[in-house]
């Protein structure tokens, strides 16, 4: 791709003798930190209720990503750790060696998208070492591949994925919401028992199981909760307006006066930007 080939160069520029000082200086470790921040960066920005804003920064944070992964391989080639063209490489036969039913004329026939992904996890079993001690504990093994560095919130929704994928998931979501008012439950009573470690283990239960819900409704969790974090900043801050035209402080008044005030900020006019 001609756009791809000029970012290279351009990578290639900056890192080549009378380049840039500070990117001469970067290494696989020290830029491996940004590839998650651009990724949430982009995440962020798909998530964006304006359609034109959207575009724009989905367009720049893509870029972005691209950029690094991009930056991350050259350096890599640099010293001597990998090449690019290496992973570049890699990610297309891993492609196609798990899409056999579109790359190999005589692959399985998949009719729709869950068979495709049984069939997924079925190749990426295939793939495990035999020496891997977790091997004959597909599932267990697949859950412990998530990596701890993801937000609680992305992680607990990929171990549900995964679990689903084997087939261990409610019937219907009637058993995810029953599953909710249990979990509902059992952390009131420990609320009430004043016992930390238990009201801690309930919220934990209680948090999982509505992003359980959150999947089975093919929801994404995270833009939902940015959606009402939006929504809870917007009608603050016109609670906020109101109180500041009066020449007043937010934190002298009552708590009646701002419930009054965030009920009125509740009306129907409080609609994110439609798509």
């Amino acid at each position: 791709m001609e756009a791809y080939n000029r970012l290279l160069a351009t990578l290639r520029r900056l890192l080549a003798p009378g380049g840039c000082a500070w990117d001469a200086e970067q290494s696989v470790h020290s830029m491996a930190r940004y590839v998650v921040e651009e990724a949430w960066e982009f995440y962020d920005a798909q998530g964006l209720p304006d359609k034109a804003e959207r575009r724009r920064e989905m367009v720049e944070e893509l870029g972005d990503l691209l950029y690094l992964t991009a930056f991350i391989g050259l350096l890599a080639e640099r010293d001597g750790v990998f090449t690019l063209q290496e992973s570049l490489d890699f990610a297309t036969a891993k492609m196609r060696r798990r899409h056999p039913h579109v790359f190999n004329p005589d692959g399985p026939k998949l009719k729709n998208a869950t068979a495709v992904i049984e069939n997924w996890e079925q190749i990426k079993h295939g793939e495990a070492d035999e020496s891997d001690e977790l091997h004959h504990l597909p599932l267990t093994r697949a859950l412990g591949k998530i990596p701890r560095g993801l937000p609680p919130l992305l992680r607990s929704l990929r171990a549900q994925e995964k679990a689903a994928r084997f087939n261990f998931d409610w019937p219907d979501v009637g058993g995810v919401i029953g599953k909710i008012d249990e979990e509902l439950t059992e952390l009131r009573g420990a609320v009430e028992s004043e016992d930390k470690a238990a009201i801690e283990d309930e919220l934990g239960d209680l948090l999982f199981s509505v992003v359980n819900l959150a999947r089975y409704l093919k929801l994404d969790p995270g833009r939902a909760l940015n959606g009402t974090l939006a929504k809870f900043r917007r009608r603050l801050r016109q609670v906020e307006e109101g109180i500041a035209e009066e020449n007043r402080n937010f934190s002298d008044c009552e708590l009646k006066e701002l419930e009054e005030r965030w009920q009125r900020a509740k009306e129907p006019s409080d609609n994110p930007i439609n798509d």
